[in-house]
């Protein structure tokens, strides 16, 4: 069988992942079906992706070339399982991660804040500021203000915490 009249499958990786072709190092009985779950060894080790639709206007411009056959399996539940799983667990990190990302956003508007009303006069702000912005002394007092601050937050909240239990 030539090389370029051998089978291939092509794939997608993840939802927004572009389609990758392969060139199978054996024919799968029964042939692969769109949308199916398969194990494709990549030079990144083995990755699960989704058949996708073979463009045959690609094959037919395709030059026959010595690309690599590759080997290919369908996946196995235990397989899907622990991908599943992992998926599940890189949403909650990212959940968690922008929680925290929040919660700073909404720490570091109130330290604007607290700024804001020990100076509340704007003007006097913007005059000052290239005076403090310069200052390794001055810049360092601002973030024990800070930290000050946040300590404050959470003693309240841990106290609020301790009253509810």
């Amino acid at each position: 069988m030539e090389p370029h009249a051998r089978p291939r499958v092509s794939v997608r990786f993840g939802p927004a992942g572009r389609t990758q072709t392969f060139l199978l190092a054996e024919p799968l009985e029964p042939r692969l079906r769109i949308g199916e779950s398969v194990v494709i060894q990549t030079p990144d080790g083995p990755s699960i992706g989704q058949v996708h639709p073979h463009p045959e206007a690609l094959e037919a411009r395709r030059k026959p070339a010595a690309e690599p056959a590759v080997p290919v399996r369908r996946v196995t539940a235990a397989e899907l399982a622990e991908r599943f799983k992992r998926d599940q667990r890189e949403r909650e990190g990212r959940a968690y991660a922008m929680d925290r990302i929040r919660a700073h956003k909404l720490a570091m508007k109130l330290s604007r804040k607290v700024v804001g009303l020990t100076q509340p006069d704007g003007e006097i702000r913007t005059k000052l500021r290239p005076a403090y912005s310069e200052d390794a002394n001055s810049l360092i007092a601002t973030s024990q203000v800070v930290a000050t601050n946040f300590q404050t937050v959470a003693a309240a909240n841990n106290y609020w915490r301790g009253t509810d239990s």
